[in-house]
């Protein structure tokens, strides 16, 4: 949860450094940047801690299910700083576009594997 928090923080601490030097060009891509973190990283570790203390016992994630998402996390978070940047600057990349999907689709596979996980060790 610490790292996650940290991640959201830097990117807020990022935006607003960024701000400062953008010339008044604003994209909600990049103000909203700490938000993926926040809500895809930290909100569910949170909700894991909590759940698993109130049952008293320990919910065990698979590392390969937490890299997947952590890595869609990831993707997601800079995939939305690329937009900004092709943005501001009048362009696009279809590679930011595939970063998008690849992103959802770690995201996915480790929701998926996960909850599998979940179900096998209960």
């Amino acid at each position: 949860m610490i790292i996650w928090l940290g991640t959201s923080v830097f990117c807020l601490i990022f935006y607003l450094i960024y701000n400062q030097f953008s010339h008044g060009v604003q994209s909600a891509y990049m103000t909203y940047l700490f938000a993926w973190p926040l809500v895809l990283g930290f909100l569910p570790c949170a909700a894991l801690y909590i759940i698993s203390r109130l049952r008293k016992s320990t919910i065990r994630i698979s590392s390969i299910s937490d890299n997947d998402y952590c890595s869609g996390v990831a993707a997601l978070t800079v995939s939305s700083l690329l937009k900004d940047i092709f943005e501001i600057a009048g362009t696009a990349s279809i590679y930011q576009t595939w970063l998008t999907y690849a992103g959802l689709t770690l995201i996915i596979i480790g929701i998926i594997t996960g909850i599998i996980g979940i179900i096998h060790t209960n």
